[in-house]
């Protein structure tokens, strides 16, 4: 393993979109890998430009007509496993509602970690692993990553996302219907 941490977001809603939450209106987004030099991560919970140096890729996710950062994920493509690890994953202050930071307590966007999640099982498949990911969780949020992303328990905190629970996500975000 590669310095993974522990995942603790909410996996609030699965969603094609993103879901802004002051009109109720569904956002197209974009992921794409990031050079976290270029963005600020005053009031985040983690230290990305420590992160960024470790080598590992970074996807940003963005809404649409936003140019924040909504959500981030560092993963490592683990070629002896056959999988994707997810090393760190967060959601930007504003749409986190458990973020010290997060004084209203409140989302902008709804669906971030689903999405994020969602593109992790998708670069998997793209990759020959069958959509295979892995991530260590937050021993409260075991149950939680069972529920929303139907992720399994491979050991006390380890958990993956199997090829049948990657292509749900991945048919949920990027199908056309």
């Amino acid at each position: 393993m590669r310095n993974k941490k522990l995942v603790k977001i909410d996996i609030d809603l699965l969603t094609q979109c993103l879901i802004r939450t002051k009109d109720n209106k569904t956002v197209k987004t974009e992921v794409k890998e990031i050079n976290t030099q270029y963005y600020n991560f005053k009031d985040w919970e983690f230290n990305w430009i420590e992160e960024s140096k470790k080598g590992n890729k970074i996807l940003g996710l963005f809404a649409e007509n936003d140019k924040r950062l909504q959500g981030i994920v560092e993963y490592y493509e683990n070629k002896e496993r056959q999988l994707l690890e997810v090393l760190l994953v967060e959601i930007a202050p504003f749409n986190n509602r458990h973020n010290p930071k997060n004084i209203l307590k409140s989302k902008e966007y709804l669906g971030v970690g689903g999405h994020l999640f969602a593109e992790i099982a998708r670069i998997s498949f793209e990759k020959g692993y069958d959509g295979y990911v892995s991530f260590l969780a937050k021993t409260n949020l075991i149950e939680h990553y069972k529920k929303t992303l139907g992720a399994k328990q491979l050991s006390y905190i380890e958990m993956y996302i199997d090829d049948e629970a990657a292509m749900k996500l991945v048919k949920k975000y990027y199908s056309e219907n």
